[in-house]
């Protein structure tokens, strides 16, 4: 898999709002520095031409690369000379120091749809007119006479099962959940945007 480092130079005072976008992505490996230099919008009547800016190094995959380019420019771009610049290299290795096995720069994590898709109501309508009904057969038992009350009582258990095995039904036919077809399809990868707009986690940095 492809690495690549991602070096950017942005105005200093906009370095907090670049984190920000940066986590949205879940990107966790950044190393920060503040660093002086001048570059076309130079104000030569000053003795010292350099700025104070901040530096941004990121290790990504390619499918990344888009994403944290969109994400700083959307987020340190005040369309005025000077908002910095933005540089991506390919990096022919990378070795963590703690362990020297190569690192790799994650994926993103592609979004899926839930486990259960389901717009139908949980219990149908006539199913809780129906619990109602059984509700009010109860407590018409316990105030009618005696001799009407077993089979006010009566009446309730079986509404209670027809209500039972209504609710197993109704449950049986409805989608729990789609197609493995279109499981598939929506797992798939989501490949990266030219202006950074796609929101997916990933990346990743040498620990």
């Amino acid at each position: 898999m492809s690495t690549y480092n991602v070096t950017a130079i942005i105005r200093s005072e906009l370095l907090a709002q670049v984190e920000l976008s940066l986590q949205e992505l879940n990107i966790r490996g950044v190393s920060i520095s503040t660093v002086k230099g001048y570059g076309e919008s130079t104000n030569l009547a000053n003795h010292d031409w350099t700025v104070r800016h901040a530096r941004l190094e990121i290790f990504a995959s390619h499918e990344m690369v888009d994403r944290i380019v969109g994400a700083i420019r959307s987020s340190a771009c005040t369309n005025a000379a000077g908002d910095g610049i933005v540089a991506v290299m390919p990096v022919d290795r990378v070795v963590r120091i703690r362990t020297g096995a190569p690192f790799e720069a994650r994926r993103p994590i592609p979004r899926s749809l839930p486990a259960v898709v389901n717009d139908r109501p949980r219990v149908p309508l006539f199913g809780v007119a129906l619990a109602i009904l059984i509700g009010v057969v109860v407590l018409c038992g316990f105030f009618a006479p005696i001799e009407h009350r077993l089979h006010l009582l009566s009446l309730a258990l079986l509404l209670t099962l027809a209500l039972t095995v209504l609710i197993g039904a109704y449950r049986a036919v409805s989608p729990r959940a789609l197609p493995d077809d279109m499981n598939s399809e929506r797992s798939a990868p989501v490949a990266p945007s030219a202006n950074g707009d796609v929101n997916a986690p990933s990346q990743g940095a040498p620990s």
